[in-house]
């Protein structure tokens, strides 16, 4: 007994400490609009937009054209990108936006900030049909709802969703989610202030 109750102990102190350093996350500084500053933008960005490249495990944020910052990051599991399916722990690649944000959601999954895509795109829904993996009419509705500019469906079958997540601790592997881009939760939350609904996000290898 007392043994458990020295290692239920042991887990409330471990929990308290990672809730509270995301927590404690939340006051660190916003260094972009000085990054902004030294690039010769202002803030709000003009025209942001989000390129994660895979294989240099970075992610980063322009205006246009010009590069404001550059962030470590980590990736899926797979050490394949684009690979469709559940439990592939593979980050999508392609061209997508940003369609939801949550503050604190999943705190212990995604971490303090939760930046979703509109995964999947009409490339991944035609492999994911043409490798069986969705049906006709799964396959048409993912294709009417990005034409017509709504969010699609993600179907199970293909995994996801995916997005920028938040990390308790600073990004020390660049394989390490269920296929979602992960940044320390000070990044994040600093990105997640400067990159609204709407951002594009370009995922290479």
């Amino acid at each position: 007994m007392i043994r458990f109750l020295i290692q239920a102990s042991i887990l409330s102190v471990i929990g308290y400490v990672l809730v509270t350093s995301a927590w404690l996350r939340e006051g660190a500084d916003d260094t972009l609009p000085e990054a902004a500053a030294v690039a010769g933008l202002m803030v709000p960005l003009g025209e942001p937009r989000i390129v994660a490249t895979i294989s240099r495990g970075v992610v980063e944020l322009y205006d246009g054209e010009t590069l404001v910052k550059r962030y470590p990051a980590g990736f899926g599991r797979a050490r394949v990108p684009g690979m469709l399916g559940v439990g592939r722990d593979s980050t999508p690649l392609g061209d997508y936006v940003i369609t939801r944000v949550a503050v604190h959601e999943e705190i212990l999954a995604r971490g303090s900030r939760w930046m979703e895509i509109d995964f999947p795109s009409e490339d991944d829904a035609i492999r994911a049909f043409d490798h069986g993996l969705i049906d006709r009419e799964t396959f048409d509705g993912i294709i009417r709802a990005r034409r017509r500019g709504e969010r699609p469906k993600c179907p199970p079958e293909i995994g996801g969703p995916f997005g920028i997540q938040g990390n308790f601790f600073p990004v020390s592997t660049s394989h390490c989610t269920d296929g979602s881009i992960a940044l320390s939760n000070a990044d994040v939350i600093e990105l997640w202030r400067h990159a609204p609904i709407g951002t594009a996000v370009s995922i290479v290898p």
